[in-house]
């Protein structure tokens, strides 16, 4: 009867602290993919965990899981449970990544954990719109129904790779295809990925997919070598300390290539209703999604004048740019001119002036001009949709 009572009460204490959440609001989001090892085996025997929670995995208030019904709570272990649910989860490396950045970088705010790891999936099936596929992005997608920012996606897969010479040959090209696929569809090209390098297979192609893990060469990807972590005696799984070391690691990764900027906005409707909120427009009634599609560009500003500090710009802290008849790019700068007025016994002094620069007068203009073009075409179609839409509004209240 005891016990009846005190599942009661557990169960009770779960539901509240689910609710209390539901309108969490994490500003830091990592996804974690993968088989079983990202999933967590620590402490599994027999198909049985044992319940033993590291220190370094304790429960911390900044840290929040995407449970399967798509809602924050607050994260404990096992983080898969009812994620990867045919199989039992242990000991994985999420909550030691976590409080290590947490202890490390207070400033990236409350974390939250988006479990996806499914135990002994192929590469193949974590191919663009295959099933896994498809609920790491819905569950993507649904972390940032509050907002908050996707900071990184950790990664560990591949054993189930080496059992086959084709699947092992061709690992890499999956491999960096779903890298790739998974930063478009979330609308990050250089979402940082910390990937890693197997500590066990199931194959004798063990060393051709750790290979092809190793030479992973994609911008903001790392890889951790889980080589000699200790193993449970099924010669395959990570043991609970070997996963709190793995944690250590990931977050060593994470933090060398952290942005110091968001890389990751949330919707685009959102973000295209902000540029436009913003600007002083009233609110559109459609998404800029147009905005999201730019490609990144690149330049230079070696070789533009400084203040005399030597570290600053002395101009383009006010400016309007605009492409004109010619296609050129034409740039207007208020700034101050200090070449006037300096005599022997006085000090040059300070005059505004409004300098224009011009650049790209050939008749192809460069990445600048196209995409300065490119923006300003989107834009002018956004405001006479807005301008339209405002019309057809007032009509009606005429009528």
């Amino acid at each position: 009867m005891l016990s009846l009572v005190w599942l009661i009460l557990l169960t009770s204490s779960t539901l509240v602290s689910t609710q209390n959440l539901s309108h969490a609001k994490p500003k830091s989001i990592f996804i974690l993919a993968g088989q079983s090892n990202m999933s967590g085996r620590g402490g599994v025997t027999n198909g049985t965990w044992d319940g033993i929670v590291p220190p370094q995995c304790q429960p911390n208030s900044q840290i929040l899981r995407l449970n399967s019904e798509l809602k924050w709570e607050t994260a404990h272990e096992p983080l898969h449970r009812d994620i990867d649910v045919n199989k039992t989860c242990g000991i994985g490396p999420g909550m030691v990544f976590a409080n290590s950045i947490l202890e490390r970088e207070s400033g990236i705010g409350e974390i939250g954990l988006v479990p996806c790891a499914i135990g002994g999936t192929n590469i193949s099936e974590w191919a663009r719109g295959s099933n896994l596929y498809n609920q790491l992005v819905v569950r993507a997608q649904a972390a940032l129904n509050h907002g908050g920012l996707i900071r990184g996606i950790l990664w560990y897969q591949g054993e189930s790779d080496t059992e086959n010479r084709e699947d092992a040959r061709l690992y890499k090209g999956r491999l960096e295809k779903f890298f790739t696929d998974v930063r478009s569809d979330l609308m990050s090209p250089m979402l940082p990925v910390v990937q890693v390098a197997l500590a066990s297979g199931q194959g004798n192609y063990l060393h051709v997919v750790r290979k092809a893990q190793l030479e992973i060469d994609l911008p903001n990807v790392r890889c951790v070598d889980a080589k000699g972590l200790q193993l449970q005696p099924d010669g395959l799984h990570l043991g609970s300390a070997a996963q709190v070391r793995l944690g250590k690691m990931l977050a060593d990764a994470f933090l060398q290539i952290m942005a110091p900027l968001p890389v990751q906005s949330g919707a685009s409707k959102r973000w295209g209703e902000e540029v436009f909120f913003l600007s002083g427009t009233k609110k559109p009634k459609f998404p800029l999604f147009l905005l999201m599609h730019l490609d990144l560009i690149t330049v230079d500003a070696m070789g533009l004048a400084l203040q005399p500090d030597g570290l600053h710009l002395t101009t383009m802290a006010q400016g309007s740019e605009k492409i004109n008849e010619e296609g050129a790019v034409e740039t207007k700068v208020d700034t101050v001119d200090y070449r006037k007025g300096a005599g022997q016994d006085r000090e040059a002094e300070p005059e505004k002036v409004e300098v224009t620069h011009l650049s790209r007068r050939d008749e192809k203009p460069g990445t600048v001009a196209e995409a300065s073009g490119k923006v300003a075409q989107i834009l002018q179609s956004a405001k006479e949709a807005v301008s339209s839409t405002a019309k057809a509004d007032d009509d009606k209240k005429t009528e």
